[in-house]
């Protein structure tokens, strides 16, 4: 029996995309990929990226904290920066809703 991945990839997005819209598949995937590339690159260069009716990506920094690296029996500072996501109202109230 075949086990169903319970993520969504961007194979299941191309497909579906493909499907609504009739586009080629090949360039369906090049637009959703350089989607995806826009956002990166606008996080990674410090930008909050907006998407309407689902929400905000932004780089996060926290403070730099010292730890201990057994490799090279150091101290090390290491600066700390995630990306935080902020779903918006609609989508909360979706996830409510369902």
């Amino acid at each position: 029996m075949a086990r169903r991945n319970k993520n969504a990839t961007i194979r299941d997005l191309t497909a579906r995309t493909k499907k609504e819209t009739g586009i080629e598949k090949e360039k369906v995937k090049k637009i959703i990929e350089l989607y995806f590339d826009e956002i990166k690159n606008a996080v990674l260069a410090g930008k909050q990226v907006r998407l309407a009716s689902f929400g905000n990506f932004e780089l996060r920094s926290w403070k730099e904290s010292t730890y201990y690296d057994p490799h090279t029996k150091k101290k090390m500072i290491k600066k700390i920066r995630t990306v935080s996501f902020k779903p918006s109202t609609k989508l909360k109230e979706k996830i409510k809703s369902d």
